[in-house]
């Protein structure tokens, strides 16, 4: 017969009793704080989103060492780590809607924005993609800083650190470094001057349209430095990422372009320098990643015609977007408002749904709207994308060069106006070329080109989503009528458009599954400070005002105003043209300072002008009286050769040079302002650049 035991209650037991209540306790506790610092991230502005994700992304908050799972549109703060995993992606816009980055798999960055000082990246590993817009863009990675004004590729590993600016300009350790440059750095914080490489085709993962028989050329480019006369490139192509499987590879000798034929499927390519008859790389730095060719699944209708390939002389954010090597894992964020959709199938079309792919008609409800010298075409079909029949309005444009250019279509629909007055934000899907478009809002009190708008970066052969609330509407810079605030009440139509903002040349769109969402409450935009008004001829800053040519005792300058038609326009043009000498101090340009104009000056925030140039970065300086060693404060601009620029210079992004005594920039205190090129930051040779449009705002 079993007894009942006595069981004692020990002090051994209390003290695990005491242990697990306190670990309870502490347990709580960390939640809280943890959840009381994600709740605060609610008030913060953020400064930056994701706009497109491939697969796994992460964010870590500045504070927090947990890692939480991005999602499409997710904010980014000050501070934030992101990292991604194997075949990932993820793109970054920013808050000034100019700068941006594309993330490539197992790369570890963090991110730190204001508005001063504009986007920095603290880049730890992997692979990096910049674009700055008309920005700036710093980039740290240990000791080395580069700030890059355009487009750059980094790759940081064990054995060191690489960019290659793939357009405009950067400066490393103070030396500017120009388009098509290449510069590795080795472990050790030493220069390489191994032979290096870097691809002008497409960036560290592609994605391009093939054949369903035989193969598709994938043609492979690049940039070369350090290069001997035995020196050539390895281009592979193989079935894994240890490159044991090659199918198909190619040795290229005094070229700088070869095409390889594949068949649909997954694969891994790499590009790398070799010397004499070794085939093994001569840097241990350089380009791979992985490749897609695919099938389009877009029937009935034109599809989507992509090369993977960048057109180097397209410098805007559109030439960064390539796509990744894998289909995409799709999250979908569910926390938006419960609207009353308006689907685009019912309102853009009657077209019935049936088991094929309709024949593109006339889009109802959408009219073409381009300059005389443009063209446009707005049709809609039901097609199959991705698998699934949608009904989609497919826009074509042909944007001409030249300023002012357009091309796009207009939706006016009464209806799905009246749901855009009663929403907060629009969402839909693009199927893109790769070039960038402009989604614009229209309202009754906005004329002429100033309504607003968000940049929409299209991805070359992939679907895109987008998630637009009426806040993130912003009239763009450039515009030099009366800022309005945005009043969803006064909506008469939506656009997509292309215009000078964006490169010249064709484009398509595929714009699916357009909705609008929920009625909560929008923030206005910020209205900036009005700019002076234009003359019709004489521009007050330019013929208005004397202007003076300045150099050293060993370089040239020369300056002329007057009017001159550039892109058919008649426009009161400042011509600088230097000769800067080699060796050092040496500078050369031309100065303004008239002081019938110190008053505008100096009650002004800042100047934007136009710029047309021959690719050489230029300085703007303002000049103060309380600097008395020539480091006046400067911002540095790229221009592109035969194409004109918008540069906006809010003085708050003016600095001071690197040398020279610190004091702060005190605008009551500006007696003139400057073009040059000095020794500092540019290479010595000649140089000429236009400037127009010049308004203090």
């Amino acid at each position: 017969m079993q007894k009942k035991r006595n069981i004692k209650f020990r002090a051994i037991d209390l003290a695990i009793i005491v242990l697990c209540l306190a670990g309870s306790v502490f347990s709580a506790i960390t939640f809280w704080r943890v959840y009381d610092r994600t709740l605060s991230k609610l008030t913060e502005e953020p400064v930056g989103i994701i706009v497109f994700k491939q697969r796994t992304a992460q964010r870590r908050f500045e504070d927090r060492l947990v890692w939480d799972r991005l999602k499409q549109n997710s904010p980014l703060y000050n501070g934030d780590t992101i990292r991604t995993i194997e075949l990932s992606e993820a793109i970054i816009t920013f808050r000034d809607e100019v700068s941006g980055l594309i993330i490539y798999e197992n790369t570890m960055i963090r991110i730190f924005y204001n508005d001063t000082d504009g986007v920095r990246v603290e880049f730890t590993s992997g692979n990096l993609e910049v674009n700055s817009g008309t920005a700036s863009i710093t980039v740290t990675s240990g000791s080395s800083v580069i700030t890059v004004e355009g487009m750059a590729d980094f790759t940081k590993s064990e054995e060191g650190l690489g960019f290659a600016v793939l357009s405009g300009s950067a400066v490393f350790d103070g030396e500017e470094i120009e388009s098509g440059s290449i510069i590795a750095i080795d472990q050790h914080g030493v220069r390489d001057t191994r032979p290096a490489i870097a691809m002008t085709s497409f960036g560290s993962s592609a994605r391009i349209e093939g054949v369903q028989e035989g193969t598709t050329p994938v043609n492979f480019s690049w940039n070369e430095s350090g290069f001997a006369n035995d020196t050539f490139v390895i281009v592979e192509v193989a079935l894994d990422r240890n490159f044991s499987h090659i199918v198909g590879g190619s040795e290229a000798r005094n070229i700088s372009e070869v095409s390889i034929p594949v068949e649909i499927g997954n694969y891994w390519w790499r590009a790398y320098p070799a010397s004499g008859n070794s085939g093994e790389p001569a840097n241990d730095i350089y380009p791979w990643g992985p490749l897609e060719v695919f099938v389009p699944s877009v029937q009935g209708g034109s599809s989507i015609v992509q090369t993977g390939l960048r057109a180097e002389s397209i410098l805007e954010w559109e030439q960064a977007v390539q796509t990744a090597a894998v289909p995409e894992e799709q999250e979908i964020d569910e926390a938006h408002p419960t609207a009353a959709q308006t689907q685009i199938s019912a309102v853009i079309s009657d077209t019935a749904r049936t088991d094929t792919a309709s024949q593109p008609t006339a889009a109802a409800g959408w009219t073409v709207n381009h300059d005389t010298a443009s063209t446009a075409r707005v049709t809609t079909a039901n097609e199959i994308i991705d698998g699934q029949e949608k009904n989609v309005i497919t826009i074509t444009t042909n944007l001409a060069n030249g300023s002012p250019r357009w091309a796009g279509a207009i939706f006016n629909d009464d209806s799905f106006i009246q749901k855009l007055r009663e929403g907060s934000g629009v969402r839909f899907k693009v199927l893109g070329d790769g070039r960038s478009w402009d989604f614009i809002v229209e309202m009754t009190q906005t004329t002429g080109r100033g309504p607003h708008r968000r940049v929409l970066t299209t991805r070359n052969g992939s679907v895109t989503e987008y998630d637009i609330p009426y806040s993130q509407l912003r009239q763009p810079a450039w515009w030099e009528g009366a800022r309005q605030t945005f009043n969803k009440n006064n909506i008469v139509n939506i656009l997509f458009e292309r215009n000078p903002e964006h490169a010249a040349g064709s484009s398509t769109i595929k714009i699916f599954d357009l909705e609008v969402y929920g009625d909560t409450p929008s923030v206005p935009a910020a209205t900036p400070a009005a700019v002076q008004p234009l003359s019709a001829t004489e521009n007050p800053y330019i013929s208005g005002a004397e202007w003076n040519a300045f150099s050293d005792s060993f370089s040239a300058s020369k300056v002329n105003t007057g009017m001159e038609t550039i892109n058919g326009q008649q426009r009161d043009v400042l011509t600088v043209e230097i000769n800067l000498a080699a060796g050092t101090p040496r500078w050369a340009g031309g100065s303004m300072d008239d002081s019938s104009k110190l008053s505008h000056l100096r009650n002004s925030s800042g100047v934007r002008f136009k710029v047309l140039g021959d690719g050489n970065s230029w300085g703007f300086l303002v000049y103060t009286g309380n600097v008395t060693d020539d480091a006046f404060h400067r911002y540095n601009f790229s221009t592109r050769n035969g194409e004109v620029v918008e540069i906006d210079i809010p003085f708050s992004r003016l600095r001071q040079a690197d040398w020279g005594r610190r004091v702060s920039f005190i605008v009551n205190d500006a007696y003139g302002f400057g073009i040059q090129r000095d020794d500092n930051y540019f290479r010595a040779g000649s140089s000429a650049i236009k400037i127009y449009d010049l308004v203090l705002y």
